[in-house]
C-alpha cells in the first residue's frame, strides 16, 4: 500500500513555478513576473529595490516598485507597480516599437504620399517617424500614373526613397479641371435643386462605351454580354461601334473594374453630380453646346421614334442608336460627344442609387436638358441605357 502526504495548497504552487518562484513566498518579499506581448523577447532591466532572479522574474519589498523592461526594437519601458507579499504580480510589458524614419522625393515634386492609406504629406518630404514594419507607399499626382512601392521599415532604421512618376493620359478621355459649377435645376421643386458646388477635376470618356470595346471585357471573362433582341445592339450585324446597351448598372460596375485592373488606374461610373458639370460646365448651360434645344444636332426622338412621340419637324437619320460620336454638333466646347441623345447613361447619385442622364433617341426635346433626373432600377438592362467611365486619381484612396 502507498501513502500520500497531502501537501498544503501553497507549497503546491511553489512546486509549479521555476526554481526561481521559491523566493518569492517569503513574509516580506513578492515575485515580479513579467509576460511580454510579442515574439521580442523582453527582458526586466532593473527593479527599483528588488532583486532580479531570471530574464523576466524579480524578488522584491511589498510596496511600489518601478521596473524597467527592455525588448528589441521597442521602447524602454518603465512601469510602476504595487508588489504584495507572499504573492505574485503579473506585469504585462506591451512593446511600442521605435519608429523608423522615411523620406520620400518625386520628379514631378509636389505629389501627394500616402503610407497604408493616410496621407502623410507631399514631396518633397523630409524625415518623418513612421511606425516599423511591412508598409506600402503610395504617390499621386495629377496627369500621372499612381505609384505604389512595397517597403519593410525597420526599427530605428532611415529610408529615402526617390521616384520618376510616369505621365498618364487615359486614351480617349477629356480632363476637366477643378472648378465651382452650377448643378441642379432651377424649377425642381426639390428633387434637383439648384446649387454652386466646388468640384475636382476629372477625365471623362469623349464617347459612349462601344460594343467593341464591352466585348473585349466578355472575352476577358470579367464582363457577362448584354441582352440582346430588340434594339440591344449586342448580336446585331454592323453594331460594333455603336453604345453598348441593354446593360445594368452592375454590369457596367463590372467593366469599370476590368479597365482599372487593366490600365492600374481606377475607373468607374460618373456621378450624377459629374455628368452635369461634364454637360453643363461650370455655368450651368441646359446642354452642352448652350441653352438651344438639340433639333438635329443629336440622336433624339424624332420623326423616326418608333414610340411616335418625337418632333415631327426633325429627322436625324436613326430610329434607334447611333454609332457612338457620329452627330459632330452634339458636343460642348470640351469636346464631349453625346451627353444628349443617342443612349442614356448609368450615373450614380450621392445616396448609391442609380440614375440615367442625357436623354436617348427614345426621348424628345422636353426630356434632354442635363439637369433633367431620371432614376432607375440598376437591374434594368434596355436598349436606350448605356454608359461612359470616368477616371479620377484621387478614388483610389
Amino acid at each position: 500500500m502507498r501513502w500520500y502526504v497531502p501537501l498544503p495548497v501553497w507549497v503546491l504552487a511553489l512546486l509549479s513555478f521555476p526554481p526561481g518562484y521559491a523566493q518569492a513566498f517569503t513574509r516580506e518579499t513578492g515575485h515580479v513576473v513579467v509576460i511580454c506581448d510579442s515574439p521580442r523577447r523582453c527582458e526586466l532591466a532593473s527593479v527599483s529595490t528588488g532583486t532580479i532572479v531570471g530574464p523576466r522574474e524579480a524578488v522584491a519589498p511589498e510596496g511600489s516598485q518601478r521596473i524597467v523592461v527592455r525588448s528589441p526594437g521597442c521602447e524602454v519601458l518603465e512601469l510602476d507597480v504595487h508588489v504584495a507579499a507572499s504573492e505574485v504580480t503579473t506585469v504585462w510589458a506591451m512593446c511600442m516599437p521605435r519608429p523608423a524614419r522615411l523620406a520620400v522625393f518625386s520628379s514631378p515634386a509636389r505629389a501627394e504620399v500616402f503610407l497604408n492609406g493616410a496621407r502623410i504629406g507631399a514631396t518633397p518630404l523630409d524625415l518623418v517617424e513612421v511606425l516599423p514594419g511591412p508598409s506600402s507607399l503610395r504617390l499621386e499626382l495629377e496627369g500621372h500614373r499612381i505609384d505604389n512601392v512595397e517597403l519593410d521599415l525597420s526599427p530605428d532604421s532611415t529610408h529615402a526613397v526617390e521616384r520618376e512618376l510616369v505621365p498618364y493620359r487615359p486614351k480617349g478621355y477629356v480632363f476637366l479641371p477643378p472648378t465651382r459649377a452650377r448643378i441642379g435645376y432651377p424649377e425642381s421643386r426639390g428633387f434637383n435643386p439648384e446649387r454652386m458646388l466646388k468640384l475636382p477635376g476629372f477625365w471623362i470618356s469623349r464617347l459612349e462605351t462601344t460594343v467593341e470595346e464591352y466585348r473585349e471585357c466578355v472575352r476577358a471573362g470579367h464582363c457577362t454580354p448584354p441582352a440582346e433582341g430588340d434594339d440591344c445592339n449586342w448580336g446585331a450585324s454592323g453594331r460594333e461601334g455603336h453604345p453598348v446597351n441593354c446593360v445594368s448598372a452592375r454590369q457596367a460596375h463590372r467593366y469599370a473594374e476590368w479597365i482599372s485592373e487593366r490600365e492600374g488606374m481606377p475607373f468607374r461610373l460618373p456621378s450624377v453630380i459629374e455628368y452635369e458639370r461634364a454637360a453643363r460646365g461650370s455655368t450651368g448651360r441646359a446642354y452642352p453646346w448652350g441653352d438651344d434645344s438639340p433639333g438635329a444636332r443629336c440622336n433624339i426622338c424624332d420623326r423616326n421614334c418608333a414610340d411616335h412621340i418625337g418632333d415631327r419637324s426633325v429627322d436625324d437619320g436613326w430610329r434607334a442608336s447611333a454609332p457612338a460620336g457620329s452627330f459632330e454638333r452634339c458636343e460642348g466646347p470640351e469636346g464631349i460627344r453625346d451627353l444628349v441623345g443617342n443612349v442614356a447613361e448609368w450615373c450614380v447619385d450621392p445616396e448609391a442609387t442609380y440614375q440615367v442622364r442625357g436623354g436617348s433617341y427614345r426621348q424628345p426635346n422636353a426630356f434632354l436638358e442635363a439637369s433633367y433626373v431620371y432614376i432607375v432600377d440598376g437591374d434594368r438592362r434596355e436598349p436606350w441605357i448605356g454608359f461612359r467611365l470616368v477616371h479620377l486619381p484621387g478614388d483610389a484612396k
